[in-house]
């Protein structure tokens, strides 16, 4: 039986108000996963402590091995940055289904929510193989074939980064929803396309 506490994927793509919800759900998570927050175990601060921006005055192991460049495999701060990120994947996999199987939103939410779910897939994808460089390309919520997928090469997954952007594109709004800076509009999508394009050196791309 269906717990109290949750609801289907029929449920949530019944109606715009659901569907917009659990794309609000992601954001949620951006906020509290450990990849995206700005926290210890993030992006910005692991990243950070690696490059030396930082400096390490901590007795916590893991900082340390992230400081000395030497990441054990039990490194725990190590796995929340991994499998946080891709918590995020996850998620966006499951709108990207939900809007392409049976449901009842409007082709307006539709848009929106595809343009959303794929601007934060490449936003996630851009920092995993910015991390570890080959990373699994997971791109449905099928469980259990995600669990043996094996890792892909870094080029590929730029050129989904690529895709997901250039498809996410038309598909957002021109201006920030409710004046508010906190949704992609389109000239966030592509001033993100153009670090992608710097990234890999496609420098008339990026200039365009």
């Amino acid at each position: 039986e269906q717990p109290d506490h949750l609801i289907t994927r029929e449920a949530v793509f019944n109606s715009d108000a659901t569907a917009s919800n659990a794309l609000n759900g992601i954001y949620n998570q951006l906020f509290r996963n450990s990849y995206a927050n700005g926290g210890n175990r993030s992006v910005t601060f692991l990243g950070g402590v690696s490059a030396d921006n930082f400096r390490v005055t901590s007795n916590i192991n893991e900082i340390i091995e992230f400081g000395q460049n030497n990441i054990t495999p039990p490194n725990s701060w190590n796995l929340d940055l991994w499998s946080s990120a891709y918590n995020v994947v996850y998620m966006t996999n499951a709108i990207l289904e939900g809007i392409n199987g049976p449901n009842n939103l409007s082709e307006e939410t539709k848009k929106s929510l595809e343009g959303e779910a794929k601007f934060l897939r490449a936003f996630t994808y851009f920092y995993l193989t910015n991390l570890y460089k080959d990373v699994p390309l997971i791109l449905s919520t099928d469980y259990q074939q995600n669990a043996i997928t094996s890792k892909t090469d870094s080029n590929q997954i730029y050129e989904q980064v690529i895709l997901d952007l250039e498809e996410a594109l038309p598909l957002v709004p021109q201006d920030y929803i409710n004046g508010e800076r906190t949704r992609p509009n389109t000239f966030a999508v592509i001033a993100f396309l153009a670090r992608v394009h710097l990234y890999l050196g496609n420098w008339q791309e990026a200039e365009n």
